[in-house]
């Protein structure tokens, strides 16, 4: 039963890092992409 808790906590810890550099990843495609705009629209 212990074994099965600590699993879930790893798994969970896991996918919320998961999820973390997912969403930092995709702030910097957006900004990267803004950038862009920027550059062609002037």
């Amino acid at each position: 039963m212990k074994m099965l808790v600590v699993f879930a906590v790893v798994v969970t810890l896991f996918f919320g890092y998961m999820f973390a550099s997912a969403v930092k990843s995709a702030e910097r495609a957006n900004d990267a992409v803004d950038l862009m705009i920027a550059r062609y629209t002037r």
